[in-house]
């Protein structure tokens, strides 16, 4: 099962990048498998550094916020290995150390190992206007190869679904990703 979450991994510099990806969790194997797209710094940090963190968050606008501005503002610290960076607002976190590493196709396959995790919050749940910015974040990391009418089309219902179910941030995160995938912006 894919779970959506956010990736950071580190720098050679050692400057911790966080990204929004959808890896696939074994749970009982205790195995994370990551399918970055090449190429791309979350990949580039793998190869460097083989450590990273896994994120599952109640919090759709910081898919948003990842997707619209390519930049993280919220917290983070040190995992107790001290060899990766998790935040400090999740539900929970997975440290992995990556085992494999297979660039055969247009996105790398990264067979990793869970070493470390820990609970940081209760799940709070996931409204319907979370599921839909989570949605159309995921669509607009795909802008150059999906065409315009559907991600219109997809953006038009999402939207409507935000503001019916969402509160002020939710809102504000879907006007964002909204401008973000305008044909107008000069991405």
């Amino acid at each position: 099962m894919i779970t959506e979450g956010i990736i950071a991994t580190t720098a050679v510099s050692g400057k911790p990048h966080f990204s929004a990806m959808g890896p696939v969790l074994d749970w009982s194997e205790k195995t994370i498998e990551l399918r970055p797209f090449q190429p791309s710094t979350t990949l580039t940090n793998l190869q460097q550094n083989p450590v990273g963190v896994f994120h599952l968050i109640d919090d759709a606008t910081m898919f948003s916020t990842l997707v619209v501005d390519n930049q993280f503002e919220f917290e983070y610290q040190r995992t107790p290995s001290a060899k990766g960076f998790r935040l400090v607002d999740c539900i929970r976190w997975f440290e992995f150390e990556v085992k494999r590493i297979d660039l055969t196709t247009n996105r790398a396959n990264i067979t990793a190992g869970i070493t470390e995790h820990g609970t940081i919050n209760p799940f709070r749940g996931f409204n319907r206007a979370n599921h839909a910015i989570l949605e159309a974040a995921i669509l607009a990391t795909r802008i150059d190869f999906i065409p315009w009418a559907h991600i219109e089309s997809e953006f038009e219902r999402l939207a409507e679904i935000v503001k019916k179910t969402g509160g002020r941030r939710q809102i504000d995160a879907m006007q964002d990703l909204s401008r973000f995938v305008s044909p107008e912006n000069d991405q």
